[in-house]
C-alpha cells in the first residue's frame, strides 16, 4: 500500500462515469507516493498509523454520505465527462470513461508535497463551486472524519493558518484542508477496511527489520552494474542511461530530458541488405508532447483569454444578426463543457475568417488555439 498512488475520489449521485485528473503540479509525468505511515486521516490523529480503531469517528455535517449537505443554490452545471476540462492552472484531465449514471473523479496525489496538496484543495473548491460535488472519499481513513480539532477554532483566518501549517508538515492533505475551511461544503469519508488496513500495515512494519540489509545489497548491486556499464554499453546507450538516471534522480528537468529523447528518435541504422538505408524511430505521442511543451512556453494564457473575449465581441458586431444566436449558443455550450476546447476554438476561428477578421490582432489566442489543437 505504501507504494500505491494516492487517489481522492469524488462522487456525485446526480450524474459510473470516471475522470482521472492530475494536479497542475504533478502535471503529466509525476506519480509520487510516501510511506503509509504519513497518511493519517484527522480521525486517527494521536493514534499514529491507525494503530487501533477509535471508539467513535465523527463526520463533517449531520448527514450520511453527504446526502443532506447544504447545496450551493441550485446553480451547479451538469458534468459532461467527454467535454470536462480543468482550468490550466489547476491540472490536467489524464483519462475519462463513460458508463452508467454516476460520476467519480480520481485526483492523483503527490503525498506530503505542499504545493500539490494546495492544488488539490483548489481543484476540490472548483468542483464544489461549479458542480456541487461534496462527497470526498479518501485513502488511508475509515468511515467518518473528526475535524473538530480545527473546526473548533472559530476565528476563520486563524483556523486556515493552523491547518496550512499541518499541510506543510505533511499531516493534513489537500482534501482535509478544504473540508476544514469549508465544513458546510464537504463530507470526508474513509474508504479503508480497518482490519485489512492494519494487516497490511503489520506486513509493512515487519519488512522494516530487513530494510537496512536490503538497501545495502541493492547499493552493492547498483555499484557493480554502474562499474560494468562503461565497459559493456556502447557510447550511445551509455549516454541514454546517464540521462535517464539523472532524470530519475531529479537532477535533469523533464523538459530537458524530453529534448534529449527527441534528439535520439532518428538514427542511421545499418540495413541488412544495402547497409545504407536510414531508419526513423517514430514516437508520435512523445513528439506531440514535445511540441505541446514548446508551444506552452510561448503563450501568455491570461492575455489569450482576454483576446478571446475581445475577438468574440468583435465577431458578434461583424456577423449578420441571424448568425448571432449560433455564436451565443456555441459560447454557452463551451462554458457548460458540452463541447470541447478544440471544437469551440476551431469554430470561432472559422467564423472569424468568414468575415475577414485579421487573426494577427490576437497573437496569443492564435498560439493557444494551436496549443489546444495539439
Amino acid at each position: 500500500m505504501s507504494d500505491a498512488p494516492f487517489f481522492v475520489n469524488f462522487r456525485k449521485t446526480k450524474a459510473v462515469k470516471v475522470i482521472c485528473l492530475l494536479t497542475a503540479f504533478v502535471f503529466l509525468f509525476n506519480t509520487l507516493a510516501q510511506d503509509v505511515g504519513l497518511l493519517r486521516p484527522l480521525g486517527f490523529v494521536g493514534q499514529a498509523w491507525a494503530a487501533k480503531t477509535p471508539p467513535e469517528l465523527t463526520s463533517v455535517g449531520s448527514g450520511d454520505a453527504g446526502s443532506h449537505l447544504k447545496k450551493s443554490g441550485g446553480g451547479a452545471k451538469e458534468l459532461n465527462v467527454s467535454a470536462f476540462i480543468l482550468p490550466p492552472e489547476l491540472g490536467t484531465v489524464k483519462d475519462s470513461w463513460a458508463s452508467g449514471d454516476k460520476v467519480v473523479i480520481h485526483i492523483q496525489d503527490a503525498h506530503c508535497n505542499y504545493a500539490a496538496q494546495r492544488k488539490i484543495a483548489d481543484i476540490i473548491s472548483y468542483l464544489n463551486a461549479n458542480y456541487e460535488i461534496n462527497l470526498i472519499n479518501l485513502e488511508g481513513g475509515a468511515e467518518g472524519y473528526d475535524l473538530t480539532p480545527f473546526t473548533g477554532i472559530k476565528d476563520v483566518a486563524l483556523r486556515e493558518r493552523a491547518c496550512d501549517y499541518f499541510v506543510k508538515a505533511g499531516l493534513v492533505n489537500g482534501a482535509e484542508y478544504f473540508a476544514v475551511n469549508n465544513p458546510e461544503k464537504a463530507k470526508l469519508w474513509g474508504v479503508e477496511d480497518v482490519n485489512l488496513y492494519i494487516d497490511n500495515l503489520k506486513v509493512y512494519r515487519g519488512s522494516l527489520a530487513y530494510k537496512a540489509e536490503a538497501e545495502n545489497l541493492l547499493k552493492a548491486v547498483s555499484l557493480t552494474l554502474s562499474s560494468l556499464k562503461p565497459k559493456i554499453y556502447s557510447k550511445e546507450l551509455f549516454d541514454i542511461d546517464m540521462n535517464y538516471t539523472s532524470y530519475k534522480a531529479g537532477n535533469l528537468p523533464f523538459k530537458d530530458y524530453l529534448k534529449f529523447l527527441l534528439s535520439r528518435t532518428t538514427y542511421e541504422v545499418n540495413n541488412a541488405i544495402d547497409g545504407k538505408t536510414p531508419r526513423r524511430l517514430s514516437f508520435k505521442n512523445i513528439e506531440l508532447l514535445g511540441k505541446v511543451l514548446e508551444a506552452e512556453a510561448g503563450i501568455d494564457f491570461r492575455r489569450a483569454d482576454n483576446e478571446k473575449t475581445v475577438m468574440i465581441d468583435e465577431l458578434q458586431r461583424r456577423i449578420p444578426r441571424v448568425a448571432l444566436e449560433e455564436i451565443v449558443a456555441k459560447t454557452i455550450d463551451f462554458k457548460e463543457e458540452r463541447i470541447s476546447p478544440v471544437d469551440f476554438y476551431g469554430y470561432i476561428q472559422t467564423k472569424a475568417e468568414t468575415v475577414s477578421m485579421d487573426m494577427g490582432d490576437y497573437p496569443d489566442l492564435v498560439k493557444y488555439i494551436s496549443y489546444v489543437t495539439l
